[in-house]
């Protein structure tokens, strides 16, 4: 991912990440947004979740690495790195002057799941630093996980979810940690119902890029 300077990402295009903890219904979210937006005349581009992604082709980090960190975590930086590059350049190519990119998770969540040192001397040899990534988004939008307050809705019904519920809570807490510090966060709890948690999660995007939330 090319590096650009945070007034330039905020005069182009917007973006916008998703993270939270397991379960939490990101990828649903992203997708009813995305379906709202383009509602509204916007070309959204909505790249996959890269570390569904390795996990889906086997790579399961706690496979590869049951002793240490390293070859899961460096290939997932380069991956996920590469992927934004991508679909920035895609996005600037796009047709229309209303245009937005939603990633499915940012590069800093993997450090929720490693030492912050190690993730640092990871994303080091890309030529970033933390506050450069966690920065280089404009709006984050946090998804509790159903382990906090929706616990009988929380499965492992995916292969990258693979957390019971304890574990998931570990890692809620830890992404929040992780991205605290950010300028633009949004939390997103567990209301009565999931419909209204994602009305919730647009309504977030809506005021973030003034506006006016559909009646």
């Amino acid at each position: 991912m090319k590096k650009v300077k945070k007034s330039q990402a905020m005069t182009k295009i917007p973006r916008i990440v998703f993270t939270g903890g397991p379960c939490a219904g990101k990828t649903t979210t992203i997708n009813y947004v995305g379906k709202k937006l383009k509602e509204l005349g916007f070309h959204c581009v909505l790249p996959a979740e890269v570390s569904a992604i390795l996990i889906d082709a086997a790579l399961l980090p706690n496979k590869i690495r049951p002793l240490r960190y390293g070859p899961f975590e460096r290939a997932y930086v380069k991956t996920q790195l590469f992927w934004e590059s991508i679909f920035d350049k895609m996005a600037q190519e796009a047709e229309g002057d209303k245009k937005i990119i939603i990633f499915d998770r940012g590069v800093i969540d993997l450090a929720a799941y490693m030492p912050v040192p190690e993730f640092n001397a990871i994303i080091k040899k890309h030529g970033w630093n933390f506050e450069e990534l966690r920065d280089s988004y404009d709006l984050v939008v946090h998804m509790v996980t159903a382990a906090e307050g929706a616990e009988k809705f929380y499965n492992l019904d995916m292969p990258a979810r693979y957390a019971g519920l304890e574990e998931a809570r570990w890692n809620e807490k830890n992404l929040r940690a992780i991205w605290q510090g950010h300028p633009n966060i949004r939390i997103i709890e567990n209301p009565a119902s999931f419909e209204q948690k994602m009305k919730h999660a647009f309504e977030a995007v809506c005021s973030f890029l003034k506006l006016a939330y559909p009646s």
